[in-house]
């Protein structure tokens, strides 16, 4: 299973040095007191998108919207990478994305199939941390000062859920696959209905 939403992985701290996308804290040496905090900053891009491209395989490879009708006053509320490329984005009129991308696969938001995914991967964090601060579904940031987990590198911490994510879910991480077949111990999803709740086809639309 691919899917190609993306996971940013941030660390936040005082004087850092950078190692790709992450930022680290390089004080280790510090008395605990004065150390700076470590937060890892994770946001799942595409998120809704890249859950239905991974339940349903025939959307994969297709520019997809999740969100309202395209002959309806609904709006985008995230979209597939294959859409982007036309200039879709969120919170655009579904009307308009209709119009940039009238190819696109328009699905309703299944937001009870994106909250039990988004629950296991939280799931994921609380192993390396009880410090988590979810803002959204699909964004959370993660307290690891105190974790002794991977000998406290916010770094190696940061990658070992970038690898955890994207060996199941509904992925998190700049590039993790979303749709890789899961292993054993890997996240699993709620069960999903045969095809993807297409929205209202546009038939007729202008």
């Amino acid at each position: 299973m691919t899917a190609r939403s993306k996971y940013s992985s941030r660390v936040v701290s005082a004087t850092p040095f950078k190692i790709g996308r992450v930022s680290v804290n390089s004080s280790d040496r510090l008395l605990p007191s004065l150390r700076p905090r470590k937060i890892i900053h994770i946001d799942m891009d595409a998120f809704y998108a890249a859950v239905e491209q991974r339940d349903f395989p025939e959307l994969r490879g297709k520019p997809v919207v999740v969100g309202g009708a395209p002959n309806s006053r609904g709006v985008v509320a995230t979209c597939s990478y294959e859409a982007r490329v036309f200039g879709v984005r969120s919170a655009m009129p579904a009307a308009k994305a209709y119009r940039l991308c009238p190819e696109a696969v328009f699905i309703r938001p299944r937001f009870d199939v994106y909250r039990a995914v988004s629950a296991e991967i939280r799931a994921i964090f609380l192993d390396f941390t009880d410090q988590v601060e979810a803002v959204s579904l699909d964004e959370a940031y993660l307290d690891v000062t105190a974790s002794p987990i991977l000998q406290g590198s916010a770094t190696r911490i940061a990658q070992e859920i970038k690898r955890r994510t994207s060996l199941r879910k509904s992925s998190v991480a700049s590039g993790s696959p979303l749709n890789s077949p899961p292993p054993r111990g890997s996240l699993t999803t709620s069960s999903s209905p045969s095809s993807p709740p297409i929205a209202t086809s546009p038939t007729g639309f202008a």
